[in-house]
């Protein structure tokens, strides 16, 4: 079955940096989806699912430009301003009850995004010293983290919003080149993975304890700066042989005791091409 376009989204004036969808709670109005996108402009827009994508549609609500056209039916729900720059980066918290956007004028701003109509600037975090490229929440809520680049990783306290941390150790000598540095968070909130991070020269991720808001593992292999980080939300389990050996000891005693992994991905600034094909 190929694919096909369920919707297209535009409002905004300029280029989209990133969009998110809400997680799925209770706070969800009316079990309606939610998205959330950044663009050059500035604006973060709020976008709520208005039905559609079971089918054909319908074709009045399709047609229509105020709902983007397409299977699914979006609308704009909410424009928030107060960035100066590009928006760079956006996260929603666990809950879906807040959203933290990172911008180039060295911000990150939180937004209520719950409940629908009453969204608000909660708060303007400014400890950072650089162009804000990328945030990521602490998977309880306790916490949010901003990464920048002047070599920096900020982490703050939600129920103040005052600066827990500043990490900059595992960034010195780190390139100021790279056009987003987003980081993740574990699932079980024990550490973060970072980006763009340097150990004897060569390229690394680090991986920050919340314990002590201290590296001492590299995650290493790319040529280039490391961009962006994942984690995946849900964590591996398994017996501990075999998720030791990347999961290919087939002989792991099956009473040893099982143990959890988390799963991680890296992006960075190579490009690959694929060679041309040649004929046959």
């Amino acid at each position: 079955r190929r694919p096909r376009q369920l919707c297209r989204l535009t409002s905004h004036a300029s280029c989209v940096n990133a969009v998110r969808f809400a997680p799925i709670t209770t706070n969800s109005s009316n079990n309606k989806r939610w998205l959330a996108s950044g663009a050059v402009d500035g604006l973060v827009m709020l976008w709520c699912h208005m039905g559609g994508g079971g089918g054909s549609g319908d074709s009045e609500a399709a047609s229509n430009p105020l709902f983007g056209g397409g299977l699914e039916h979006w609308r704009c729900a909410a424009t928030l301003r107060g960035h100066d720059g590009d928006v760079l980066d956006l996260q929603w918290s666990p809950l879906g009850d807040k959203l933290a956007s990172a911008s180039v004028d060295n911000t990150v701003t939180v937004w209520q995004a719950w409940p629908a109509g009453q969204h608000k600037r909660l708060a303007t975090l400014k400890g950072d010293g650089g162009l804000v490229k990328g945030v990521t929440w602490d998977p309880v809520g306790r916490y949010l983290a901003s990464q920048s680049d002047d070599g920096s990783l900020c982490v703050w306290r939600t129920d103040t919003w005052r600066q827990e941390a500043r990490i900059t150790a595992p960034f010195k000598g780190a390139p100021q080149s790279t056009p987003f540095l987003r980081p993740s968070w574990s699932p079980d909130g024990s550490f973060i993975l970072a980006a763009n991070a340097v150990n004897s020269g060569f390229p690394t991720a680090p991986l920050i304890h919340r314990d002590k808001w201290a590296s001492d593992m590299d995650l290493v292999g790319h040529i280039k700066a490391v961009t962006c980080c994942s984690v995946s939300p849900c964590l591996l389990s398994g017996p501990g042989a075999g998720l030791r050996n990347g999961g290919s000891d087939l002989n792991a005693e099956k009473e040893e005791e099982e143990v959890h992994a988390a799963c991680m991905a890296l992006g960075s600034k190579v490009r690959i091409e694929e060679s041309p094909r040649k004929p046959t």
